[in-house]
């Protein structure tokens, strides 16, 4: 197994992640000195693994380890045959109240999902993002299921596309665009308010500047990794 392969598989919220993501670490570090993330897998799935690491870092200080969780990007970024199981087996580890963050690739473009609260949302870089029946029909089925083996009543979950998410400011940029995301989200000091502060639809993109702090962030995280 290659090291860029080895990194792509790190569980960003097992104790022994250091001890996996190093091997790695100057490999993505030499992927993640371009200009923007290649949206082409198994590249952006490394590098938004490292960025997760570091913000379960930043959970950690903060005392938030029990209001946010991630979904690993090298298990999640496409649909397949264990999707769904992977979705319920992670929504029964730990607190299940959490805001859950889940980075997907679909046609050569990463979106971020959020499960919160029995519901779905989707934050997307594009501006016209199309919709992914099959994602939403998966996520729906799993969160079924989770709800009926938890004893969570038999609400059918809610898909809510956050049309008001800033967009990518280029056409390459939505591999960081996804990071900053959870970065916002996270930090923000109403934590919830994602859910209604980019409910509507604007015209605003994230300014370059913003992603390259997302990219120094990961590359001085995996530098302590070496």
């Amino acid at each position: 197994m290659s090291g860029k392969q080895s990194c792509q598989k790190v569980q960003v919220e097992s104790p022994e992640i250091k001890s996996k993501l190093a091997p790695a670490a100057k490999e993505l570090l030499e992927e993640l000195d371009c200009v923007a993330v290649d949206p082409t897998p198994p590249e952006t799935k490394a590098a938004i693994s490292a960025y997760m690491s570091y913000l379960h870092n930043v959970m950690r200080e903060k005392k938030l380890l029990d209001y946010f969780g991630f979904f690993d990007p090298s298990a999640t970024f496409t649909l397949n045959a264990d999707f769904e199981a992977l979705v319920v087996r992670r929504l029964n580890e730990g607190n299940p109240n959490r805001v859950f963050f889940m980075p997907h690739h679909e046609n050569v473009h990463w979106i971020l999902i959020v499960l919160w609260e029995h519901d779905i949302y989707t934050l997307n870089p594009l501006p016209h993002p199309p919709r992914n029946p099959a994602l939403e029909d998966d996520l729906k089925r799993a969160l079924r299921t989770f709800n009926s083996q938890t004893g969570r009543g038999n609400r059918t979950p809610k898909v809510q596309n956050l049309a008001g998410s800033p967009k990518q400011p280029g056409s390459d940029e939505c591999g960081y665009v996804v990071m900053r995301y959870m970065r916002d989200i996270i930090l923000d000091e109403d934590m919830y308010s994602f859910s209604t502060k980019w409910l509507l639809k604007t015209q605003t993109s994230y300014k370059i500047e913003e992603l390259e702090e997302v990219r120094q962030k990961t590359l001085k995280h995996i530098e302590k990794l070496m």
